[in-house]
Order: C-alpha cells, then sequence, then structure tokens
C-alpha cells in the first residue's frame, strides 16, 4: 500500500539505472523534448493531411474529374457535391 500511495503522490524514488537522481527529475528533463517533439508531429500531421485533402478534392470542386487516380492510383469516384 505504500508503493501505491508513493505512485498516487507521484513520487517514484530513486531510478535504478541512474542512482544518485531521483525519477521524478528524469521525467522533468524528457518533458520539454516529448511536448515539443509532440508539437511539431501534430501540425506537420494536420498539414500535410489537409494539404493532401484538399488536392484530392480540388478538382471535383472545379467542375473537373472526380477520381483519386492523382494521388492513390486508383480511380476512387467522389461524389458530385461534398455533402452527398
Amino acid at each position: 500500500m505504500a508503493y501505491l500511495g508513493d505512485v498516487c503522490r507521484f513520487n517514484f524514488n530513486y531510478s535504478i539505472s541512474n542512482y544518485p537522481r531521483t525519477v521524478n527529475e528524469i521525467i522533468a528533463e524528457a518533458i520539454p523534448w516529448t511536448v515539443g517533439l509532440l508539437g511539431t508531429t501534430t501540425v506537420l500531421s494536420f498539414t500535410i493531411g489537409t494539404l493532401l485533402g484538399a488536392l484530392s478534392r480540388g478538382p471535383a470542386l472545379l467542375g473537373g474529374c472526380a477520381c483519386s487516380c492523382r494521388l492513390y492510383g486508383r480511380c476512387t469516384p467522389f461524389p458530385s457535391s461534398s455533402w452527398a
């Protein structure tokens, strides 16, 4: 029960692999890198996904060919309106 109490208080004690340091110090050192990478990949995936989505639907909105041959290599017809 003492272990569960320590975990609930985020008291992870000393690290086994880096003995003089506590686990909280190691986690605190890694959090900025984790948040930075997470933010970067989120922005990149949103941007790339939005651009690919716009490119795959763009010709149909302009009255041209409504198929996904350009991006996906197979022809999948899209409906002529965006809410059909």
